[in-house]
């Protein structure tokens, strides 16, 4: 069995004039998100093997802080390719992991985030900033994941609110 831990980054600053939304940095109620979902992921025991992100600045600090807080002592794998990304762009991330790696973190953008997740359990979940869905793959072999087959959603992490 694989799992995919697909990540909408957390809570970020507004976008500043003169700042294009690339290089936007998590808030602190950002920086309390990601440390409740680490806390989660790892309370769950969904701390993940490998983790992917969208190399914009908030997706990759979202990956550093989960990273710092699970327990996660590998690589953050910043993808310049996955910030505009779509949904079938995230799956093909998935078909080419390693397969010694059972437990991805995917950390990126909506609408992509909510895309996948749909793509992957056939059913549309809201995914607010700092949320994850964590979804079970039938399959020993990532390069076998199709569309809404052999998955199931075990868990959808929401941000604690305030």
């Amino acid at each position: 069995m694989k799992q995919a831990v697909v990540i909408r980054h957390v809570a970020a600053e507004a976008a500043q004039e003169n700042m294009g939304d690339f290089v936007r940095e998590i808030s602190e109620t950002g920086e309390r998100q990601a440390i409740y979902l680490a806390q989660q992921l790892r309370g769950k025991n969904f701390v993940p093997d490998c983790i992917v992100a969208s190399d914009a600045v908030r997706a990759v600090q979202t990956a550093e802080v989960i990273k710092d807080q699970c327990g996660y002592n590998g690589e953050i794998n910043a993808d310049p390719e996955l910030y505009d990304a779509t949904e079938e762009t995230w799956l093909e991330v998935l078909r080419n992991q390693d397969n010694s790696c059972n437990r991805i973190a995917m950390i990126g953008h909506n609408p992509a985030m909510e895309a996948l997740t749909q793509l992957l359990v056939g059913k549309h979940h809201k995914m607010k900033p700092g949320t994850a869905a964590v979804i079970e793959i039938d399959s020993e072999d990532w390069r076998s994941i199709s569309q809404n087959a052999g998955t199931k959603l075990l868990a959808l992490i929401k941000p604690r609110e305030g």
